[in-house]
């Protein structure tokens, strides 16, 4: 499962929020999901999961961005009723794995995310990462370990925690798969 959508079922439990199974759920690759409970239909992402968003909503998902939060919409049919926002926390031991990395003679570190760029950009100082790229769909971060084989001639490594990084993994020469 996506580590936001662990995030939000673990948040609800805390809480004793009771939940109900979404029927005919659809993955929005890189967006959100969308999926029908009790009739209606339930879409969460980010705005790119969305056709139209009307200025006070856009305002409102920038405001929760400016903390370096990920902010997801939600919309029931078509409404828009709300905002959810998560703040990533540093994995624990990350700054040693860099370590142990350059240790091994690998020092570039690119940081290739679909979070938000004010998001990524605290992400990546927090874990001592330079150089970072946001808002990439799979695909994209398909497109940029390519380019980065290419410059170092084939030697890519990808870390991910997440389906989205899987497709990135799967083309660098290395893929590595943490767990939540």
């Amino acid at each position: 499962a996506h580590p936001i959508a662990l995030a939000l079922l673990h948040a609800a439990h805390d809480q004793a929020i009771d939940l109900v199974e979404a029927e005919a759920v659809q993955v929005l690759v890189g967006r959100g999901v969308l999926g029908r409970v009790e009739e209606k239909e339930i879409v969460v992402g980010s705005l790119n999961a969305f056709a139209t968003i009307s200025t006070p909503v856009r305002a409102l998902y920038n405001h929760a961005i400016c903390s370096g939060a990920s902010a997801m919409l939600v919309s029931c049919d078509g409404v828009f009723i709300g905002i959810i926002t998560v703040l990533d926390r540093q994995r624990t031991g990350i700054l040693d794995v860099f370590d142990q990395l350059r240790h091994y003679g690998m020092h570039t570190h690119v940081m290739l995310t679909g979070d938000n760029p004010t998001a990524a950009a605290r992400i990546a100082h927090a874990a001592g990462i330079s150089h970072y790229e946001a808002d990439l769909l799979p695909s994209m971060k398909v497109e940029k370990i390519t380019a980065l084989e290419t410059r170092h001639k084939g030697h890519v490594a990808m870390l991910g925690d997440g389906t989205n990084d899987a497709p990135a993994m799967a083309h660098a020469q290395v893929g590595i798969a943490m767990g939540g």
